[in-house]
């Protein structure tokens, strides 16, 4: 007995066309023939799509979709297994048919008991497992009512921490990022005031005390670029020595002429083809007028002779030179006719030759190119480290000449203070990252207070935030809940954080 889908296949096949339907009704039977009833029950799913009209293919779709299902819910085993296990084996099914309700009770039910061995936050040093355990298998449930179930367990998680004593502002900002991760909304409100409290804390008061020469360089310039441990303080007991000598701006300038050649205009000049046409007129007429009187004189001769030979013989003397001499004077006409054949071509050629030409006159423009040079050489030294260093600005100009299509090439000259702004950022940078190397020296020395496993308390907190600082780093929920986890740590359930 043949199948619906080798009934519908065939008659495909027979009318010779192989549309789209066809080929999902081909898929549909080899996947099959597979064993493989996911792939069978979305091909015969697209089938019925592509001709919602083909009823036995329809109902064959709805047929494989839960022979695919019961399949699926079979091999899953999701009583006896580990329900992160059955609810992967249960995520192909889902696309023959994501409402289904077998399926979803399934699925429900094996998130349930994986939510029931994850267990609930009900310690600070429960969130972290807890709310992990819950998010491996988020993804694959994709059902709202289970990360309902997280964001109430997240929600948990940030009451317990908020409720944390916090006596110092790096506990205190840790903490409040914390529970605003989770999405406690009063905590995200505090974050800005409480980060800025902090900073004032935390930060390393420092100061570039600056002697330069040759140049105007503030000192607060040079704080643009410190890490976020640090901030510039003009009384602070940290003052690193910052030193440069700035030379004066040299301006070269080069020049190179060059030339274009360019259309500058047209003039008219005698057309050469107009006089060989002329001249091949004028030796066409020659030839005509050189034959019109031997034309003449031969039809003369010829009707003379044809006179004389009226009532004669055939073949008679006069006859005979009669028809000679009317030989003769029929091929000079036929070649009068020729030459005046040529005559008038050469003639209606002449007159389609025009008498002048018009010729493009070209010019040659030359224009001089300016190459601009500037240079400053200056030296410097930055807590002791010194080096030299010569600034360079090249640009080049020239005029503009439409006629030969130039473009103009404005000058662009470094502007008023654009070497003493190069001079300040190398000082910036030099200064920052000697301000940054002594912060991962405190930063060293500070975590040595905070090594070791991570504790849920307001000193151990305050000192892991401290030490990040002068890492270099915003002592954020992330960092923190992965220093927490000891690697993946759980996600926020808010994006405003």
């Amino acid at each position: 007995m043949r199948t619906a889908g080798a009934i519908l296949l065939a008659a495909a096949l027979a009318t010779g066309c192989a549309t789209a339907f066809d080929q999902a009704v081909r898929r549909a039977e080899a996947a099959g023939e597979a064993g493989d009833r996911i792939g069978a029950a979305l091909a015969w799913r697209e089938a019925c799509a592509l001709r919602s009209d083909a009823h036995e293919a329809c109902a064959t779709a709805d047929r494989a979709a839960r022979v695919a299902i019961d399949e699926a819910l079979v091999r899953a085993r999701c009583e006896v297994d580990d329900p992160a296990a059955c609810v992967e084996r249960l995520r192909p099914a889902r696309l023959v048919s994501p409402e289904d309700p077998a399926l979803l009770e399934a699925i429900d039910a094996a998130a349930d008991r994986h939510a029931a061995r994850c267990g609930h936050v009900d310690r600070l040093d429960e969130i972290v497992p807890v709310l992990s355990c819950l998010e491996r298998i988020e993804r694959q449930v994709d059902r709202r009512g289970y990360s309902a179930l997280i964001t109430e367990e997240a929600r948990h998680a940030a009451a317990l921490v908020m409720a944390l004593p916090s006596h110092s502002p790096g506990a205190a900002l840790v903490k409040a990022s914390t529970a605003a991760c989770f999405g406690d909304d009063g905590a995200t409100s505090t974050l800005v005031h409480l980060r800025a409290a902090f900073d004032a804390a935390a930060q390393v008061p420092v100061w570039p005390r600056t002697r330069v020469t040759g140049a105007r360089i503030d000192a607060a310039d040079l704080c643009e670029g410190l890490p976020v441990g640090a901030r510039c303080d003009p009384d602070a007991a940290f003052a690193v020595d910052v030193g440069a000598s700035v030379g004066p701006t040299l301006h070269r300038v080069e020049t190179e002429t060059r030339s274009v050649q360019y259309a500058a205009g047209e003039y008219s000049v005698p057309n050469p083809a107009h006089a060989e046409a002329d001249a091949r007129r004028r030796e066409a007429l020659r030839a005509v007028q050189e034959l019109e009187p031997r034309v003449a004189s031969g039809r003369a001769r010829c009707d003379a002779a044809r006179r004389d030979a009226t009532a004669s013989n055939p073949d008679a003397p006069v006859r005979r030179h009669a028809d000679r001499v009317c030989d003769e004077f029929r091929a000079l006409e036929n070649l009068l006719s020729d030459r005046r054949f040529a005559l008038g071509k050469a003639e209606s050629e002449l007159s389609h030759t025009p008498r002048s030409q018009t010729e493009i006159a070209y010019a040659e423009h030359l224009y001089t190119v300016e190459r601009h040079r500037w240079s400053v050489d200056y030296t410097a030294s930055v807590a002791g480290r010194a080096w030299s260093e010569t600034l360079r600005h090249e640009d080049s100009t020239h005029p503009a000449f439409a006629p030969a299509g130039v473009a103009g090439d404005p000058l662009e000259a470094p502007g008023r203070g654009a070497f003493t702004a190069l001079v300040s950022a190398r000082l910036g940078d030099a200064f920052g990252s000697t301000v940054r190397q002594q912060l991962l020296l405190l930063a060293a020395e500070r975590g040595r207070a905070c090594a070791g496993r991570p504790q849920w308390t307001d000193e151990w907190i305050a000192c892991w935030a401290e030490a990040m600082l002068l890492r270099g780093h915003t002592p954020a929920a992330s960092l923190f809940l992965r220093e927490v986890a000891g690697g993946s740590a759980p996600r926020c359930r808010t994006s405003r954080i």
